[in-house]
């Protein structure tokens, strides 16, 4: 657990725990933590592979303090960015861009449109159709 830094260890065995086992365990002393000096636990908790099996759990403090990290500060929101900065690799759309989105999008739409057609028609399966 030194090693570890490690402020509660738990050992896992097949077998019963000898006497010296326990009283290496017992030796460890108790963890109790700052902010919940109420909750202390075992340092070094030996449990069997039986026991886990049956439901024993590991005892832990299962509180968390109030703050483990810091809260980063709240921003208001700022004019609508370009998203197009994503597609341009950076920088900002040229009206060529602009005018080759759009035609992308229309194309979209169109071919959206021709298979909803198409798939009124009977001409494509539908989602759970499958023809053999």
């Amino acid at each position: 657990m030194e090693r570890e830094e490690a402020v509660i260890g738990a050992f896992v065995t097949r077998e019963e725990p000898t006497r010296p086992m326990r009283e290496e365990a017992a030796a460890a002393g108790f963890y109790v933590p700052e902010l919940y000096p109420d909750r202390k636990c075992p340092r070094l908790q030996i449990l069997t592979v039986e026991e886990l099996l049956a439901g024993k759990e590991i005892q832990y403090p299962r509180v968390a303090p109030p703050a483990t990290y810091k809260r980063a500060k709240r921003q208001q929101k700022g004019p609508k960015q370009d998203q197009g900065r994503l597609v341009t690799g950076g920088r900002p759309m040229s009206a060529d861009d602009r005018k080759f989105q759009q035609q992308l999008a229309r194309r979209k739409e169109r071919v959206r449109g021709l298979k909803l057609s198409a798939l009124e028609a009977g001409r494509l399966p539908g989602p759970r159709e499958v023809k053999p």
